[in-house]
C-alpha cells in the first residue's frame, strides 16, 4: 500500500514537471510579453490649416522603432495611418498634422510587434474639432469711376481683419481667367491704395484678392466694372506756352508789394502760380486740424497770395499749384523715432523714416494735409517737393517695413556682410515707399473731387540722373515709371546752366 501511494506521488511530480518544461519553452508564450504605447495632443479646437502636435512615448523603451500614427473620423469605424513617426532613444516621438477637413476626429497611436512584445495600440484621444477658416473681407473701389486710356486710377479699399502684407489687383481677361495687375502693400490697419493706367478704351472688370494664410481664407472683392474711355487727341496736353512763377515760403508769409507783384507776373504773361503750403510742422495758413503749425495764428497768407494774384488781367483764372515740403525737421526734433537712419545707425536731420512715410503718422499728415488744401483752396495742382530718400532708410521699423513688403530676410548684404547700399532691390522698395504714399494722396484728392468740383492733378518734383535722363533715381525713391502710375505729372528738379551742365543738355 505504501508503495503505491509512492508511485502515484512520483507520477504526479512527473507530470507537473513535464507541464512547467512546456510552459518555458513554448515560443509562442515567451513572445507574448506587453508593452505600451501612450498618445496625447497639444489642442483639440483649431482652424483648417492650423497644426496639431501629436507625442507620445513606449514603456518598456522602444528606440529607434516605427510608430503609426492613425485618425478615425467621427462617425467611421476605419483608422487609416496619416504619418509614420521614428521614436527616439528613449522611446519618445512627437509630429505635427496640418488638419485640413473640417471633420472632427480621433487619433491613436499603434506600436507593430517587435522580437518578444506584443503590438500595442493607445488609447484615442480627445475629439478635434476643425473649424473651417473665416473668410477676409475685401471691399474695393476705382477713383475715378469712368477711367480714361493712358491716364493712371486707383483701387482703394479694406481688408478685414488685416491678415496678409499684400493684396493683388486682377483683371479679368478675355479667356475669363484672371489676370494680376499690381500687386499692393497692406499697412496694419487694413488699409490698401494701388494704381493702374487702363492701356485701351472699353471697359475692364477689376476684383482684388487677398491670399489665404494659416488662419484665414482667401479673399475677394466684389467684382468692379470700370469704363475706360479714348484718351482725347487734345484737352490733356500742356499749354502750347506755359508760364509759371514759384513763390516760396519766405514770399507768401511776409509783407509783400502786392500791387508790384501782379504788375510783374502780368508783364510776363504767368498764366500758373506756385505757391508753397508750407511744411505739415509749418503752415502758411491756419490749419484748423493742426491750428498749432500755422506760421502766424488767424492768419491764410495762401489765401490772401491766391486773392492778390490768381487772374490774369483779362479776369481769367490763373493755374494754382500748391506745393507741399516734405521735410519735418521740427517734427524730428521733438520725437526722433520718426527719423530716418543711415546704415551706421546716425539720425536724419530732416527726412522721416520709411516706415513713417509709408503708413506711419508723417504720411498720415501727408495724406491729410494734401485732402484739406483741395478742399479748402480748390487748385489745379499739388504738388510734393523734397521728397526723396538719401542714405537714411535703414532703421529698424524700415526694416521690418522692407520685410513686409518684399518679403526678403534681410536686407542686401555685400560679402563681408555689410548692407549693399547700392542693391537695385533696395532702390525698387524705396520708390514703392513713395508711390505707395502718393498713392495714398491720390486716393485722398479723388474722393474730395465732389466738394472741389474738378479732380485736383497731383505732381512730384524728381531728381534726374543727368547721364541718363530717362532712368530716374530709384536710388531716391524717384522711378519714374513707378511715380507715373500715380501722378499727373513728374517736375524734373534741374536749373540752367548749373554746374557743368549747360542749358541744351538740361533741356535734353
Amino acid at each position: 500500500m505504501r508503495a503505491v501511494r509512492r508511485l502515484v506521488v512520483l507520477l504526479a511530480s512527473l507530470a507537473l514537471a513535464a507541464t512547467t518544461l512546456v510552459a518555458v519553452a513554448t515560443p509562442a508564450q515567451a513572445a507574448a510579453r506587453a508593452q505600451r504605447i501612450t498618445l496625447s495632443v497639444n489642442r483639440t479646437s483649431l482652424v483648417s490649416g492650423q497644426q496639431v502636435t501629436l507625442a507620445g512615448r513606449t514603456t518598456p523603451k522602444a528606440a529607434k522603432r516605427t510608430v503609426h500614427l492613425q485618425q478615425r473620423y467621427v462617425g467611421s469605424a476605419t483608422w487609416r495611418t496619416v504619418r509614420k513617426v521614428t521614436t527616439s532613444a528613449s522611446g519618445r516621438f512627437t509630429a505635427s498634422l496640418t488638419l485640413t477637413s473640417t471633420r472632427s476626429s480621433y487619433f491613436r497611436a499603434y506600436l507593430p510587434k517587435r522580437p518578444g512584445y506584443q503590438k500595442a495600440y493607445s488609447g484615442r484621444t480627445a475629439k478635434i474639432g476643425v473649424r473651417p477658416k473665416p473668410a477676409v473681407a475685401v471691399t474695393a473701389a476705382v477713383l475715378p469711376a469712368a477711367a480714361t486710356a493712358g491716364l493712371a486710377a486707383t483701387v482703394a479699399g479694406t481688408v478685414s481683419p488685416a491678415s496678409g502684407p499684400v493684396a493683388y489687383l486682377q483683371r479679368r481677361t478675355e479667356s475669363g481667367q484672371w489676370a494680376t495687375l499690381r500687386k499692393a502693400t497692406v499697412s496694419e490697419t487694413g488699409r490698401y491704395v494701388v494704381a493702374f493706367t487702363p492701356q485701351a478704351a472699353g471697359a475692364l472688370d477689376l476684383r482684388v484678392y487677398v491670399p489665404a494664410t494659416a488662419s484665414r481664407a482667401a479673399g475677394y472683392s466684389a467684382v468692379v466694372r470700370v469704363p475706360v474711355a479714348s484718351r482725347p487727341a487734345i484737352g490733356y496736353r500742356a499749354p502750347a506756352r506755359r508760364q509759371a512763377v514759384s513763390l516760396g515760403i519766405e514770399n507768401i508769409v511776409n509783407p509783400q508789394d502786392w500791387a508790384g507783384l501782379r504788375a510783374e507776373v502780368d508783364d510776363a504773361h504767368v498764366n500758373v502760380l506756385h505757391l508753397a503750403a508750407g511744411r505739415v510742422e509749418w503752415t502758411a495758413f491756419d490749419w484748423g486740424a493742426h491750428p498749432e503749425v500755422a506760421a502766424e495764428a488767424g492768419s491764410d497768407h495762401l489765401a490772401r497770395a491766391i486773392d492778390e494774384l490768381g487772374t490774369l488781367p483779362d479776369g481769367t483764372p490763373r493755374g494754382i499749384d500748391l506745393v507741399i515740403d516734405a521735410l519735418v525737421p521740427e517734427w524730428i526734433r521733438k520725437d526722433p523715432s520718426i527719423a530716418g537712419q543711415d546704415a551706421a545707425g546716425s539720425r536724419a536731420r530732416y527726412m522721416a523714416s520709411a516706415a513713417a512715410l509709408h503708413d506711419g503718422a508723417v504720411g498720415d499728415r501727408f495724406v491729410e494735409l494734401a485732402r484739406d488744401l483741395a478742399v479748402r483752396y480748390r487748385p489745379t495742382q499739388i504738388t510734393f517737393t523734397e521728397l526723396a530718400f538719401d542714405d537714411e532708410t535703414f532703421g529698424a521699423a524700415d526694416l521690418a517695413l522692407y520685410r513686409r513688403m518684399t518679403g526678403e530676410k534681410d536686407w542686401p548684404r555685400d560679402g563681408s556682410g555689410r548692407i549693399d547700399e547700392e542693391s537695385g532691390r533696395i532702390d525698387a522698395w524705396r520708390s514703392q515707399v513713395i508711390g505707395d504714399l502718393l498713392a495714398r494722396v491720390r486716393r485722398a484728392l479723388d474722393e474730395v473731387t465732389p466738394q472741389v468740383g474738378h479732380r485736383v492733378q497731383l505732381a512730384q518734383d524728381v531728381l534726374v540722373d543727368g547721364d541718363d535722363p530717362a532712368a530716374g533715381r530709384p536710388d531716391a525713391g524717384h522711378d519714374y515709371r513707378q511715380l507715373w502710375q500715380v501722378v499727373d505729372k513728374v517736375v524734373a528738379w534741374v536749373y540752367f546752366d548749373s554746374g557743368d551742365r549747360p542749358a541744351g543738355e538740361v533741356s535734353r
